[in-house]
């Protein structure tokens, strides 16, 4: 996909003014951090907070030695399905990947029936006969159930699928499986979503003291594991021990946005929601620069595509691709400083000296001129940001994990 741009002309000084208005210094970088760590502890003790902090109930988490799962990723364009095995410990794909698109589009309402049937025949074009668990990440805020499944709250992303909120995600398909697709066994159905399942695939790795999934694509949000003593909602609902918690951070409505966050946040559906996503995700980066520049030919709908192409291409100084880095370079430093929020909260509940961020996403691992120039300033800016809180000991990495989403599906679902 080429873009056409037509290169500006501006005043010097009106074009420094523009840019500088994406710039973030570290103080407000450490307002930002602040900020999201304590919004993350009042998720932590009541529901219906800013950051939900949903715990998902499956216990007692640890790698599978032999055993075979059905696993399906349900993401922003694409629905994946695939078996996954474990012997003596390694999983390895039992059935090839089936990937399909989803047939729907942002503010267009979808029949469920569609929904639904998308991802039986995804199942069902693995011919597989073998019951088995189904491990299900679907990767929109879900209230999580003790038997496993989860009830969609909301849509995000601007989809519309009727019948499906308030409803158990994974009881749904199930039910559509076994009237209409017979030869597609599953025994049980584990719903997990898009940064729990990452988090669950770090286990993968030599053991750290503290592991967080986070996801920087289409959307973002985070998740981490938490001891259920340091949960104050559940009170004595849930037994002792880790519970992956999926934060939905991309609700959290961090301090020094710009009047454009605002102009794109007044112009969704879902206004005064999202907040965070919507600054940082790669659906919502190209509508930022379009709010900047309305007259120019940038198509927004290209999101962070559109602005990696733009900074691949254009002219060194010209103020497009100056606004354009300072957009990008700005969703990196605001993830940065939720990383930081959430460290801080994780090291006060216990002494934390390692961490292992699987991080997964197109817009985390993109390239701009053969460089990962978002990873390199994440990794920047959350050391600083360390630094300046006094957690220098701290070690992090992030991690990339093949098919995380559904690696840490299957391990979930024979857990």
């Amino acid at each position: 996909m080429k873009l056409s741009i037509k290169w500006s002309v501006m005043p010097k000084t009106l074009r420094r003014q523009t840019i500088d208005n994406f710039e973030l210094t570290i103080n407000q970088l450490t307002d930002i951090a602040a900020a999201f760590e304590r919004k993350t502890r009042q998720g932590l003790n009541e529901d219906g907070k800013q950051i939900k902090c949903i715990p998902t109930y499956i216990p007692s988490i640890k790698l599978p030695d032999n055993g075979d799962a059905w696993v399906i990723d349900l993401g922003g364009t694409h629905v994946r399905a695939a078996v996954i095995s474990f012997k003596n410990g390694k999983p390895f794909f039992k059935r090839d990947l089936c990937k399909t698109a989803m047939p729907w589009e942002r503010n267009t309402v979808l029949d469920r029936n569609i929904y639904l049937d998308t991802q039986s025949k995804a199942l069902e074009s693995l011919n597989f006969n073998k019951a088995c668990p189904l491990g299900y990440c679907f990767s929109y805020p879900a209230q999580s159930t003790q038997d496993g499944d989860a009830v969609l709250l909301k849509w995000t992303k601007e989809i519309q699928v009727p019948g499906v909120v308030g409803k158990k995600v994974g009881s749904l398909l199930l039910t559509h499986i076994a009237w209409n697709y017979p030869n597609v066994n599953c025994s049980k159905v584990v719903v997990m979503n898009d940064t729990v399942a990452s988090l669950i695939a770090g286990l993968l790795m030599p053991e750290v003291d503290a592991y967080i999934g986070l996801i920087v694509g289409t959307g973002t949000n985070m998740a981490t594991f938490m001891d259920t003593h340091h949960i104050p909602k559940l009170k004595e609902s849930a037994a002792p021990g880790l519970l992956p918690v999926n934060l939905e951070s991309g609700n959290f409505f961090p301090p020094h946005l710009t009047k454009w966050d605002e102009m794109v946040d007044n112009a969704t559906q879902d206004s005064g929601e999202q907040r965070f996503e919507k600054a940082v995700s790669g659906a919502y980066l190209g509508n930022i620069f379009k709010a900047v520049y309305p007259e120019s030919d940038f198509n927004a709908n290209t999101g962070a595509q559109g602005i990696a192409q733009l900074l691949n291409s254009s002219p060194k100084n010209d103020a497009y691709r100056l606004t354009a880095e300072q957009i990008y370079d700005r969703s990196a430093k605001l993830v940065a400083a939720s990383l930081a929020g959430l460290i801080k909260l994780l090291n006060s509940k216990k002494a934390v000296k390692t961490v292992r961020i699987v991080a997964e996403g197109s817009l985390f691992w993109g390239t701009i001129k053969n460089e990962n120039r978002y990873l390199s300033t994440a990794q920047s800016t959350l050391k600083q940001l360390l630094n300046e809180s006094g957690l220098e000991h701290i070690h992090f990495e992030f991690q990339h994990i093949e098919d995380a989403n559904l690696i840490g599906s299957a391990i979930a679902a024979l857990a």
